[in-house]
């Protein structure tokens, strides 16, 4: 069976004049054959009688909508624990490892010339530990534990193992003490209150330090929590900074293509309220906002403004060929159908970050795509009702032979006749670039490495570089050694054991240093023959006999009858390491060592290394953030095809208008994949957003060919008169919403800059696809496949050219037939 549907932006008017006015009228009595017929008869209703009521109803909103933004606000969960894939191994695998020995979340304390002999170091501890949790006594703190390097550093010295100094040092360095043998610090872990609470965690240590003589720029802080609460300040700073610049550039950009104070009010007002209408749905729904959704109310606000800019543009066209009176419902009637298709299919693109495993994306994609859905109401009825309150000046016939157009429409008309005689040159070169970006893209690597988010002069880089080089790595990758209940070793081998995995890690290049329970027991190497046997027995019952003190060290843990022995090594948060690698090197070392001990003896059930911390966790969430980017840009690709097919009246049709959509996410992706540039989780949203909105621009353009055809134009003057009725608004669109990303574009945060970034490269890229590469296309041969349909219908009927009738798509026919009945 062969399906063949009329395509649903074809509008035959009443006659095939090249008259706007007579469009209009075919698109009128086309909307008799929809089942939006009633809506639009509602919504003429409300432009002609209840123009009032509609703006009152609007404005009783403000306050709410606004006191929900306010509140929204106010919340903020930059959690690292987020950012990782949920429902995934090794995120099972990190719980669990967090279940049996405690949260990681710390706070590495130091400073410039923080050292062994520095009495400030025990001066903060004890300071610190009046906010240390007890939970015999039931009273909560922000810490769990305060431990300082000269404290280790005498507990090894001390009973029971009477360490040398040298030796105690030597155990001690690349953790809390420096390569020097005397930089050092403190380690504060945080208690479930701290938790909830870091900034009133790293204000106690901050006021703390200050009170005990550490001046506040030369205190460094490094780990977790720092690194959460350094999210926090950035992403605040762009909340307001950046939004607030955003907000100039973006009325700067109206007010110069708008011309009147009257319309540029209009449009950012109702752009201000569908942005703070976005942010009221977090409050709604009871989510918190994140460093992602940040750029969520200016991006839907810069979308506001581009839906806007559009009606604005049809409104004027309106008043001049049908008055003031007419030109709110004239407007709605004409730019109806292209804004609900850009609105779906801008929430299509951002919808389909739903996909994602990690949950601040999935967050994003879900308020930003309501937040467009929720704009089109604003954006179809009460605009226009607003602007048919404003003077809209003289009432004047324009037609595209009049001469009357203005300096942009004039070269944007120069821009479409050259683009038609050089068609086949552009359609040849943007495949070409399309072929090359593809293999690009294959090259695109990801990276989720927070310390990334910060910009390289930040305060927190600084305090990492300083740590790192002088005290000791902050990145964490945890081995646990499973020991099954079954197993006959005797504790002092399964000791033996962790020792020689932390030796196997010690040795790996990219480690500075490793502990495991080994660190606090005595050392065996040295031991021989007898004696060796003799000491490994006493020690072995005194090991059974100092469990609890192991346990209580973090090292050692009971899973029911299974002992848990973990080694912990630290890796350079600023070293440039390929994790994957670092992973596959890490499980090469520690395999032969679990060999060798296998080998020595049968003891039972193999001993099993688990392999976790914040490295594996990072790996592979950058391999899912490189899965997700792929999947969500593909469902975004396959479900707006199908709208795509389903308006241009074909399959052919829909993928031709399909190849200008993907030629910016192309194209910029696959730069940045030849470039070697990384796709963090800034970069991963623009795809799919950017999808959506280069779909906006082409059903706009498509729309007005498709009416230029269907009133008897050939395919070259239907091309002219697209550019004419929307290229203008086009660039004004891309202007706009490049200006008002731009703001952020200078952000010291790493994802809110590079999704500006990114974003406004798209922007322009796709405005190249639609205003240069569609338009070569369509006219081009494959641009005959819009008019076939067109053709078969005006040859068997010549009067079906005057008809103002459409056969509709199977999908619709009985929805219509429904309507009409009713």
């Amino acid at each position: 069976m062969h399906w063949r549907f009329e395509p649903l932006l074809s509008r035959p008017p009443a006659d095939c004049r090249y008259d706007f006015n007579h469009i209009l009228e075919g698109e009128t009595q086309m909307s008799r054959k929809l089942v939006f017929e009633q809506p639009l008869r509602w919504s003429a209703a409300v432009m002609s009688a209840g123009r009032g009521w509609l703006i009152g109803a609007v404005l009783l909103t403000v306050p709410l909508v606004f006191y929900g933004a306010g509140q929204a606000l106010k919340t903020r969960n930059n959690d690292i624990r987020q950012w990782l894939p949920g429902g995934l191994t090794e995120t099972q695998q990190y719980d669990w490892f967090l279940e049996h020995f405690g949260s990681e979340e710390f706070a590495l304390i130091s400073w410039n010339e923080a050292n062994l002999d520095d009495a400030r170091i025990s001066e903060l501890a004890a300071r610190l530990r009046t906010h240390v949790a007890d939970p015999s006594a039931k009273t909560t703190g922000l810490f769990r534990e305060i431990v300082t390097g000269p404290e280790l550093l005498a507990q090894l010295q001390s009973e029971p193992l009477s360490l040398s100094r040298s030796e105690a040092v030597d155990r001690l360095q690349g953790s809390l003490l420096g390569a020097d043998g005397a930089t050092t610090g403190l380690l504060a872990r945080l208690s479930e209150q701290g938790h909830l609470d870091r900034h009133a965690a790293i204000s106690v240590i901050r006021r703390e330090a200050l009170s005990v003589g550490v001046p506040s720029d030369s205190l460094r802080l490094g780990g977790p929590t720092v690194d959460s609460v350094a999210l926090d300040q950035e992403s605040e700073r762009s909340r307001y900074l950046w939004t607030a610049v955003s907000l100039i550039l973006g009325s700067l950009a109206a007010w110069r293509c708008l011309r009147r104070v009257s319309l540029v009010a209009v449009v950012l007002l109702t752009a201000v309220y569908c942005g703070a209408l976005t942010l009221a749905w977090v409050n709604v729904f009871g989510d918190e906002l994140n460093m992602i959704m940040v750029t969520m109310p200016t991006l839907v606000y810069v979308l506001t403004i581009s839906g806007a800019i559009h009606v604005t543009h049809y409104f004027q066209t309106a008043v001049r060929e049908h008055g003031q009176k007419a030109a709110a419902e004239h407007a709605l009637r004409a730019g109806w159908l292209p804004c609900v298709l850009t609105a779906v299919t801008t929430a299509i693109g951002l919808g389909s970050l739903q996909v994602s495993h990690v949950t601040p994306i999935r967050l994003f994609g879900f308020y930003s795509a309501l937040g467009v859905i929720s704009s089109l109401p604003v954006i179809l009825f009460f605009l226009p009702s607003v602007l048919s309150l404003i003077p809209g000046g003289r009432r004047e016939e324009r037609t595209p032979e009049s001469g009357s157009m203005n300096r942009m429409n004039a070269v944007i008309h120069r821009v479409g006749q050259a683009v038609i005689r050089r068609h086949r040159l552009i359609v040849v070169s943007g495949a070409l670039v399309m072929v090359v970006s593809v293999v690009g893209v294959s090259r695109l690597q990801t990276s989720v490495k927070l310390i990334n988010f910060f910009s390289p002069e930040s305060r927190v880089i600084a305090d990492y570089r300083w740590l790192e080089s002088e005290l000791s790595p902050l990145v964490p990758v945890e081995v646990v050694l499973r020991v099954p209940g079954s197993h006959k070793s005797s504790m002092v081998l399964r000791m033996v054991l962790a020792e020689e995995v932390q030796n196997a890690l010690s040795a790996m290049p990219d480690v500075d240093g490793a502990m495991s329970a080994a660190t606090f027991t005595p050392d065996e190497s040295q031991q021989r023959g007898v004696m060796k046997f003799a000491r490994r027995v006493a020690m072995n019952r005194r090991l059974e006999k100092r469990r609890e003190d192991l346990m209580a060290t973090g090292y050692l843990a009971m899973d029911g009858d299974d002992e848990l022995w973990r080694v912990s090594a630290r890796v350079g948060a600023l070293n440039d390491i390929d994790y994957g690698l670092f992973i596959r090197q890490l499980e090469s070392a520690v395999a032969p060592v679990l060999a060798e001990h296998a080998g020595r003896s049968d003891d039972g059930d193999p001993i099993e290394a688990v392999y976790t911390g914040v490295v594996p966790l990072v790996y592979k969430a950058q391999r899912v953030l490189l899965d997700d980017l792929t999947v969500s840009f593909l469902t975004a690709f396959a479900i707006i095809g199908v709208v795509m097919v389903f308006l241009m009246g074909g399959v052919g049709a829909g993928l031709v208008s399909m190849l200008p959509n993907t030629f910016p996410a192309l194209v910029v992706f696959g730069a940045m994949g030849w470039m070697g540039e990384h796709c963090d989780i800034g970069a991963m949203i623009t795809a799919s957003v950017a999808l959506g909105i280069a779909v906006d621009d082409t059903i706009h353009f498509m729309n007005w060919f498709r009416r230029g055809l269907a009133s008897g134009m050939k395919r070259q003057a239907a091309i002219l008169f697209a550019y004419e009725r929307c290229g203008t608004a086009m660039l004004t669109t891309t202007l706009i919403c490049g200006l008002g990303m731009l703001g952020f574009a200078f952000s010291s945060f790493g994802p809110t800059s590079g999704f500006a970034t990114l974003m406004i490269t798209l922007l322009v890229a796709a405005l190249v696809g639609d205003l240069l590469f569609l338009p070569a296309l369509l006219a081009s041969p494959l641009g005959a496949l819009f008019e076939r349909r067109r053709a078969a219908r005006y040859s068997s009927d010549p009067q079906s050219a005057l008809e103002p009738s459409v056969s509709l798509p199977p999908a619709l026919h009985s929805l219509s037939e429904a309507a009409s009945r009713g």
